[in-house]
């Protein structure tokens, strides 16, 4: 008796791990885009983007927008707007970039001797 009782869970354990394996076999990773958004993203809604592959287990391709608004837009990457938008973010970091390093001033070390490096601005 005690054997068909150990015979029997070993079987319903088997047979749940079988079922939870293949619910979440095709279940993608928390946080993937599955389905793209319906619609374009009107680009002054936008504050930035990222981007999700296939190869990170994901079932889709996208590039990801985050609205100022704090939500996130799933958009397909074939779409021409979608790159568009991507450019166009690409060319205002550029300028930020650009921007920022134009205004410095050249930093050069100054040694003196057994003591630390020091820094002056010329």
């Amino acid at each position: 008796m005690s054997v068909l009782c150990v015979s029997f869970v070993v079987s319903f354990l088997l047979l749940a791990g079988s079922l939870l394996t293949a619910h979440t076999a095709g279940a993608a990773p928390q946080g993937c885009c599955t389905n793209y958004t319906p619609g374009r993203i009107p680009y002054p809604a936008i504050k930035g983007f990222s981007i999700q592959k296939k190869e990170e287990n994901c079932p889709i391709d996208a590039i990801i927008f985050h609205t100022k608004r704090g939500k996130k837009a799933c958009t397909n990457p074939a779409e021409p707007w979608v790159m568009h938008h991507v450019s166009r973010l690409g060319s205002a970091a550029k300028n930020v970039h650009s921007q920022k390093t134009s205004g410095l001033s050249e930093v050069v070390p100054v040694t003196t001797a057994g003591k630390r490096l020091r820094y002056s601005e010329s």
